[in-house]
């Protein structure tokens, strides 16, 4: 089954190291097999707080999500983002059949 990485940005502070950051990480998710499904597209906020964005990433499995989530690839990319450019909530979820 697969597994999403699903990123919740609450606020943006700084869009050039927002950009740094997925310069970054786009690599590391190539190497780990995952590809991005869904990047800031139009969105509704219908419970909760307002967000900036929403970004979803999917792996062939949770393992795959899990391990490149945990990478030092990506924990030296995430560094970025996390330092100041954006704050955002992440989730690694399996996809289970209806």
């Amino acid at each position: 089954m697969t597994a999403q990485v699903i990123f919740f940005v609450e606020k943006i502070h700084d869009r050039e190291g927002l950009k740094a950051y997925q310069k970054a990480a786009h690599p590391t998710l190539e190497e780990a097999g995952g590809r991005v499904i869904v990047a800031y597209g139009r969105q509704e906020v219908v419970e909760g707080s307002d967000l900036a964005g929403v970004v979803v990433v999917e792996f062939p499995n949770y393992e795959a999500a899990q391990a490149w989530y945990h990478s030092p690839g990506y924990t030296q990319a995430a560094h970025l983002r996390k330092s100041g450019a954006a704050e955002c909530h992440a989730v690694i979820v399996e996809a289970r059949p209806a």
